[in-house]
């Protein structure tokens, strides 16, 4: 189907082009025609804005007939933004024959296209049409005067449509294939199946009015029906490219859900209180490990200092896994000089993936006086997604007063 319509339209281009041909021929015959084709690929796109592979044959007799004039071009034809490529058979690199020496009364006589949609030569679109009354004007060559008016006797054109077409025809016609523009309502009209295509740049959209509502981009105005989403399952949704602002239904969870992008969220909190754990000379190293809620970039951290023996610098890591042997994600320099809630801006990229643990570790080299005491719970084992790490060591029977933040992108529930 792909090939008869384009064979259709490079037909009708052809004669289109070449009454041009006849209105000029008179006073001197040139020795090329002009062609015109619109370029589709394999799944029936456009080709624009693009150099395309050509090769033309000029057969004599029929359409596998003898291959009187070939030529392909270099530079390759560029197609216009509507997929229109237009080239002077004639003017191209000769393989075959000369385009002077075409015995144009000696037919019929057809032309065959073929074309290479990625600009090289592996024709991969072939299309072949009877040239009719209108390229054999460059007969008149031949005739060395004419005098009077030239009446067209061939019964073929005299019955086609071409034979009504004007110059000005063409010229609206050249215009609307470079000035081309989509009309909802001419779509509208041809039937109510779109064949799966989009319909983009729609600047205002109103169903059910025709009257229009300034700043709506969508209005659907009805007293009997409703606007219906997307109703698709938790795992239709998931192979999504999702973007903030999204709405679907989701049938597996009946619920709407909308798409929220990049927020500021708290992940996991833990504020057990009493007592507190040292960070000092005696003990070089104190940490907490937690389990991830949310799948996210860990943006902050929360720590709660009880109290501070001297005022002095720390580093401050966040470390893959439960303990201080995996992979340091974050570190940095933090200043602890006085008590109350510490937030640690992470400054790293840190990618957490909820239900995998993570730690979170104060260390120092000072083995003077410096040091602080980290809020916790007095002899209580009260978070379960983790445990105090000290000087490498698990405490299982405390927990550490800590919470987490992270930008995270996800689906939620509207309801």
């Amino acid at each position: 189907m792909k090939k008869k319509i384009y064979k259709l339209r490079a037909a009708l281009i052809i004669t289109l082009t070449n009454l041009l041909i006849c209105s000029s021929i008179w006073a001197q015959s040139p020795q090329k025609m002009s062609y015109q084709a619109v370029i589709r690929d394999a799944s029936n796109n456009l080709v624009t804005n693009h150099a395309v592979g050509m090769r033309v044959s000029i057969l004599q007799g029929s359409a596998t007939g003898t291959v009187k004039y070939q030529e392909t071009y270099n530079p390759d034809p560029q197609t216009n933004t509507n997929g229109l490529v237009t080239i002077e058979i004639g003017s191209g690199l000769v393989i075959t024959g000369t385009f002077a020496g075409i015995n144009w009364s000696e037919g019929p006589y057809f032309i065959k296209t073929e074309t290479d949609p990625t600009g090289s030569t592996t024709y991969t679109i072939t299309g072949t049409s009877q040239l009719l009354s209108v390229p054999y004007a460059l007969h008149a060559k031949t005739a060395e005067s004419i005098t009077g008016g030239i009446t067209e006797t061939d019964p073929v054109f005299g019955t086609s449509v071409a034979a009504g077409i004007t110059a000005t025809d063409t010229t609206n016609w050249n215009n609307k294939l470079d000035n081309e523009t989509q009309n909802i309502q001419n779509v509208l009209l041809e039937g109510n199946d779109a064949g799966s295509n989009s319909l983009n740049n729609v600047s205002q959209l109103t169903i059910g009015s025709s009257v229009q509502t300034p700043s709506a981009a969508l209005e659907i105005n009805s007293t009997n029906g409703a606007l219906l989403l997307s109703r698709i399952t938790t795992s239709q949704r998931d192979a999504l490219n999702p973007v903030a602002g999204m709405i679907i239904y989701n049938t597996t969870t009946s619920k709407f859900q909308g798409y929220r992008s990049s927020y500021y969220t708290l992940d996991v909190s833990n504020l057990s209180s009493g007592s507190g754990m040292e960070c000092n000379g005696a003990h070089m190293s104190l940490g907490q490990s937690y389990t991830a809620g949310i799948t996210g970039v860990l943006t902050q951290i929360d720590v709660d200092i009880l109290d501070v023996y001297e005022a002095g610098n720390y580093t401050f890591q966040v470390i893959d896994g439960n303990g201080i042997g995996g992979t340091v994600l974050s570190d940095q320099i933090i200043n602890i000089s006085a008590t109350g809630i510490i937030n640690i801006t992470i400054p790293a990229t840190v990618n957490i993936i909820a239900g995998q643990q993570y730690t979170m570790l104060f260390s120092t080299t000072n083995e003077d006086s410096m040091g602080f005491d980290w809020m916790s719970s007095n002899g209580t084992d009260d978070y379960a997604g983790g445990h105090i790490w000290v000087s490498g060591s698990v405490y299982t029977y405390r927990d550490l007063w800590f919470k987490t933040y992270v930008n995270s992108s996800t689906w939620v529930d509207l309801h």
